[in-house]
């Protein structure tokens, strides 16, 4: 499995397969660790020249949760990451992602159910997600599909 990850940087996601300039411009970010944690920064200056050479381009680490890509994507090919909220024909309400106890999960909004991600049974299933399931938000981009109606259709 390829590994993926995104972090909310307060208004938009820094993707880890965004790859920064070299040298590094205004708002490039990367990701990496540092002192065995996963962490992402984000450039704050352009730096003119080699970006591996003084002056080193300045930066700061981004606060928000670094969420990793599930390996899955929806019907419409859309990467299917922590924290992103579903639709599914046949199901009432919003689904959303999580990373629990070692493995992708996914339950209804506001409901402490929670079922594998890609799996029936003891058997990897992903036909399911890739035809039925469709991102339509996530958690810090919509957190208002985090409260719905779940009385009334999608």
């Amino acid at each position: 499995m390829e590994y993926k990850f995104r972090c909310w940087d307060e208004d938009h996601f820094v993707y880890s397969t965004d790859e920064p300039s070299n040298p590094p411009k205004d708002g490039d970010s990367w990701f990496g660790f540092e002192d065995g944690v996963l962490k992402a920064w984000v450039s704050t200056t352009e730096v003119p020249g080699d970006a591996y050479e003084p002056p080193y381009p300045s930066s700061e680490e981004l606060e928000g949760p670094i969420e990793m890509w599930t390996g899955l994507k929806d019907k419409k090919g859309v990467e299917i990451y922590e924290g992103d909220i579903y639709t599914s024909y046949g199901l009432k309400g919003y689904y959303v992602v999580e990373f629990s106890v070692g493995s992708f999960v996914a339950g209804p909004v506001n409901q402490p159910v929670r079922v594998p991600l890609g799996w029936e049974g003891q058997k990897k299933d992903t036909h399911y997600i890739e035809t039925e399931v469709e991102i339509i938000g996530s958690i810090h981009d919509n957190p208002e599909l985090l409260t719905p109606d779940l009385t009334s259709d999608k």
